[in-house]
């Protein structure tokens, strides 16, 4: 394993970077935020979109949630995408883990993981 690399289900994490940060309620999650942090910063509840086919096996971007607003992530095409029912932010400081764990077009399934509700 790398210096400074982590294992999560298995997966080599590479080193993550601060990514873009979202100051409105309603965003989509582009292939640019794979391997990196994602800063949802908005006062209210806020949607965060996964675009079919933005992600590849074992991709995963996180999202810190440093606003005020809970962060919710969904699928722009829900009958082709699968994610788990624990996929909003917890509170204001905590970061979630989204990682695509099939990207077969018409499954894809991901898992939405860390400080979720």
């Amino acid at each position: 394993m790398a210096r400074g690399a982590n294992k999560i289900f298995g997966i080599l994490l590479p080193k993550v970077r601060v990514g873009r940060e979202i100051t409105v309620a309603s965003a989509n999650l582009a292939e640019s935020d794979v391997d990196t942090i994602v800063q949802a910063n908005y006062p209210d509840s806020m949607a965060l979109t996964i675009l079919e086919g933005s992600m590849r096996k074992d991709d995963i971007s996180y999202v810190l949630q440093s606003g005020a607003g809970q962060v919710t992530i969904g699928a722009e095409i829900p009958a082709n995408q699968s994610i788990n029912s624990a996929c909003k932010t917890g509170a204001q400081n905590e970061m979630i883990a989204i990682i695509c764990l099939d990207d077969t077009s018409g499954a894809e399934v991901y898992k939405v993981i860390g400080g979720v509700e």
